[in-house]
């Protein structure tokens, strides 16, 4: 009796049932399993895309999750349908097994000036994050990886994985070389510049090929690959969608994973389990056309903050719907779903691993719990036992 209420003093196991059997567990197979999966929304009206198909497939429980604060200053109007608005967000990472923060229109700039001298400053046109809602979510982000469970930040939530391990966020520089478009626009007077948007490709590093998560998501990539393609040919470089025009400097510690001429900082990972994108990994066809519609008519979400206007020139529209064409038609789109499916199961199984973990650890605390308290005991019998011979 003793024994049961010592060990009644440790924490509850990390999920009600059985411990997992030792091994590679899939998310499914186990009832009580399917990992836990909390999605940060920071603007409320973003889209899970791809990486949402792979959560509800593998049979992830999702809770999707803006606050009223930053839903109230939605420009494009009602949050996604998916989305659940609180007061706040979570605290910890105790009752979820994976993060995941998505995009969003409104920046987390921490300074005014980065990687040039033109970059540029924010403006009342160019709103901001909250800065509470900005401080609970590196909350998260720092909460998650002290566990080791798994994070997944894409677009302005690499940059808040930056900024939670003490990187910065800027602006990109106003000049060509920091500018990345599908097509060159000849009705825009002046060209946009400091941005990057469309297709464009990724060069990944040796890190990227060794990586636990990332280098099965490059295989899959590559066995996407047309298989007409002449065996002597150097493969393309993996495509992949991009709207931003902010970047950020990568924190001490990172392991940078790939990287572009326009903006360096496009991917890395933090310790074991943290993953950062600043280019659009859930994006699929359909969302990929939609944004060049968003583009070409100014959408109002975006050019709030960016100075776009729509695109006047029937030629310049053209052009631009015709590079999406191409993109989909090279098999680009396709090859990036199977890359996105890829990391988003490796990200889960990683989940489930570090349940597996906790749950060993919680195990061993269990263990040791019992042994002290059985050592209490035949030391308590002991002295008993003395007591009486004595008398």
């Amino acid at each position: 009796s003793s024994s049961s209420s010592f060990e009644a003093l440790l924490p509850p196991p990390p999920w009600p049932g059985p411990l997992p059997p030792p091994g590679p567990v899939t998310p499914c197979a186990l009832p009580g399993m399917a990992p836990r999966v909390l999605v940060v929304n920071p603007s409320g009206e973003e889209t899970l895309g791809i990486v949402g198909n792979v959560l509800r497939e593998s049979c992830a429980a999702v809770d999707e999750v803006a606050t009223q604060e930053a839903v109230s200053l939605l420009v494009a109007g009602e949050p996604s349908p998916s989305v659940r608005v609180v007061p706040v967000l979570p605290q910890g990472a105790s009752d979820h097994d994976c993060l995941v923060i998505l995009g969003s229109p409104l920046g987390v700039l921490t300074e005014s000036s980065g990687c040039g001298k033109s970059s540029r400053s924010p403006t009342s046109d160019d709103p901001q994050t909250p800065a509470g809602l900005v401080a609970q979510i590196e909350v998260l982000i720092r909460a998650f990886h002290k566990v080791e469970k798994p994070v997944l930040g894409i677009c302005l939530g690499a940059q808040l994985v930056a900024r939670s391990f003490g990187g910065k966020v800027f602006k990109l520089p106003s000049d060509p070389e920091h500018t990345a478009m599908p097509v060159k626009l000849t009705s825009q007077d002046p060209p946009p510049l400091g941005v990057e948007f469309g297709w464009h490709p990724q060069e990944f590093l040796p890190e990227a090929e060794t990586d636990p998560v990332v280098g099965p998501a490059l295989r899959e990539w590559q066995s996407g690959l047309l298989s007409g393609s002449p065996g002597s040919c150097s493969p393309p470089p993996p495509k992949f969608a991009q709207w931003h025009s902010d970047t950020f400097s990568f924190p001490k510690g990172a392991v940078q994973l790939s990287s572009r001429p326009t903006c360096p900082a496009q991917a890395f990972r933090m310790g074991r389990r943290t993953y950062a994108f600043q280019y659009h990994i859930e994006v699929d066809e359909e969302m990929s056309r939609d944004w060049v519609n968003s583009y070409l008519e100014g959408d109002d979400s975006y050019t709030e903050r960016d100075n776009w206007e729509p695109v006047s020139s029937q030629n310049d529209r053209q052009a631009m719907k015709a590079q999406m064409d191409e993109v989909i038609a090279e098999g680009s789109v396709q090859r990036a779903d199977r890359f996105t499916r890829s990391l988003v199961c490796g990200l889960l199984a990683e989940a489930v691993a570090a349940r597996q973990e906790e749950g060993e650890r919680w195990a061993e605390r269990r263990k040791r719990a019992v042994a002290a308290t059985a050592a209490l005991v035949a030391l308590a019998a002991a002295a008993l036992a003395a007591r009486r011979w004595r008398q």
